[in-house]
């Protein structure tokens, strides 16, 4: 199983799938797919981390301000929804991105992967 984009070393130094396509040995075809899921990806994290700063924001002023504790927690809850959230889309992602490998090149990234976090 791929490691999860988010909790990689390499995704921290902006390095993805599509860096390692000769070693990887990437048909055109998947280096076309990986690309749109990456892309989707980044969209889609941008937009969940926007939203997250935002609610953030907006429960530190709901606590400033002295606010009703129910209005605390579902501001804590949709700032928990909005974690799961991007958890889920890098669960997702990482998953689609495995099944447009073959065996042997979900071992190899698996490989690279590992030599990262040393």
């Amino acid at each position: 199983m791929l490691c999860l984009l988010l909790a990689t070393n390499l995704w921290a130094k902006g390095k993805t799938l599509l860096d390692y396509r000769s070693e990887l040995q990437l048909s055109d075809t998947q280096y076309r797919v990986t690309e749109q899921l990456l892309k989707n990806f980044k969209s889609e994290l941008l937009r969940l981390q926007q939203a997250l700063s935002s609610q953030e924001v907006t429960f530190r002023k709901l606590v400033s301000n002295q606010a009703e504790l129910t209005e605390i927690r579902q501001q804590l809850q949709s700032i928990q929804q909005t974690r799961i959230a991007l958890r889920m889309l890098d669960i997702s992602t990482a998953r689609e991105l495995e099944a447009n490998l073959t065996v042997e090149q979900r071992n190899k990234w698996s490989e690279i992967q590992k030599a990262s976090q040393k």
